[in-house]
């Protein structure tokens, strides 16, 4: 099993994958409803974050295809359900968990904590299916989207239903039924098996490139072998200079970062996709290449992928300036950057963001903000923040 975690740009960033080789709201109900309304429609910014009801109490869980099992925050999840020994999972289980690899180095799975699973609702869908649930922190996770995050879905739930985006209402769907392909551009076929996240298919020059579909990473990510071929031999990839700070199961670290071109999806060119490298040579798609469509879905039970998008080609731009930030005590806060370069700036680690160009933004907004940051024209960025009690206004 391996638990990944990758960068990203100016803000922190987030990937748990684990895979195993061998709004609305309401109360737990005992049937689904009508095959033809929808499970579930809810709001989302950048991220898939959906309400999940355990026990009568409404949580918010991040939907990752790139984890294998349900993973509840360890600082709630005693008030959920209860532990069980590493001894007592399966066979097969067991054989996944003993080695679990993360990009900086690897963490033992007999000491890892595991939940006994319970009955949890998603909208009008209840799942009673799971095996075993995974406890972790995730206090990391809920700095780098903005929301006090309470747990994860995985794969294993993402197959019992039909996921439709809309990223220009920023909506998302939940469906018992699949949608009538006819209202997509187009649709394509994806890879499927158990324990494992689906995958796409991108071209380069005449090769085909299997990519895993990740929605708990902002970002993508490639085998670092193929990266630096690609650096040897063509032109098609730049090095970004300046790392990526990332989150692991583990803590913090930093990761290179990369701009890709000369990639196409189902014959549409991409332009630039900014990537992320691992030494474990996995290749994945995270939620940059997925915010390109006007809408997509994602149709498990006809391992199917739609979308409509005139184009998905982007250029990348290079940032102006970097400044880390992170959701904490429901305010948005100055943090992880090097003094010396905030110094330059007026700012320091721990300065609240009140206002950004006199505009106000929510935690959820995060990746907003930190487009702000970056991309605004140098002498043109205002950050009001609070220091000691002070509000002070700085003009970088």
């Amino acid at each position: 099993m391996n638990i990944k975690h990758s960068k990203l740009s100016a803000s922190l960033a987030f990937i748990l994958g684990i895979s195993l080789t061998s709004g609305c709201t309401s109360t737990l109900l005992e049937t689904t409803t009508d095959q033809t309304s929808p499970i579930l429609e809810t709001n989302i910014e950048e991220s898939l974050i959906i309400p999940v009801i355990i026990g009568n109490k409404t949580y918010s869980f991040l939907v990752d295809t790139g984890a294998s099992v349900t993973v509840i925050d360890s600082n709630i999840a005693s008030e959920i359900t209860e532990t069980t020994d590493f001894s007592n999972l399966a066979l097969h289980y067991q054989k996944d968990l003993e080695s679990i690899r993360t990009v900086s180095g690897s963490m033992n799975g007999t000491d890892m904590t595991f939940l006994k699973p319970v009955p949890m609702s998603i909208g009008s869908k209840t799942i009673r299916d799971h095996e075993v649930w995974l406890s972790l922190d995730m206090e990391l996770l809920s700095q780098a989207i903005g929301v006090d995050i309470d747990g994860i879905i995985g794969i294993d739930t993402f197959r019992q239903m039909n996921w439709l985006v809309n990223n220009s209402t920023k909506r998302l769907t939940l469906l018992n039924d699949s949608p009538l392909t006819t209202q997509f551009d187009q649709c394509i076929g994806y890879s499927d098996s158990y324990n494992h996240s689906p995958i796409l298919y991108l071209a380069y020059g005449d090769y085909d490139i299997s990519v895993l579909v990740d929605t708990g990473a902002s970002h993508s990510y490639f085998g670092q072998e193929f990266i630096d071929y690609l650096n040897q031999n063509t032109q098609s990839v730049a090095t970004i200079p300046q790392a990526a700070l990332a989150i692991e199961a583990n803590g913090l670290t930093y990761t290179d970062t990369y701009v890709l071109s000369d990639l196409t999806f189902n014959n549409m060119p991409l332009g630039d996709l900014e990537i992320g490298g691992t030494p474990q040579e996995k290749f994945a798609l995270g939620m940059n290449f997925f915010s390109r469509f006007q809408q997509y879905a994602f149709i498990p039970s006809k391992m199917m992928f739609c979308y409509n998008a005139d184009t998905i080609q982007k250029e990348w731009t290079k940032p102006n300036r970097t400044i880390r930030t992170r959701y904490i005590n429901e305010e948005l806060e100055i943090f992880y950057n090097p003094e010396t370069i905030m110094a330059d700036y007026g700012l320091r680690n721990g300065d609240i963001i009140l206002k950004v160009n006199n505009n106000v933004y929510k935690p959820i907004q995060i990746d907003k903000l930190n487009d702000v940051l970056s991309y605004t024209e140098k002498g043109k960025l205002s950050v009001t923040i609070r220091r000691n009690g002070e509000v002070i206004i700085i003009n970088i």
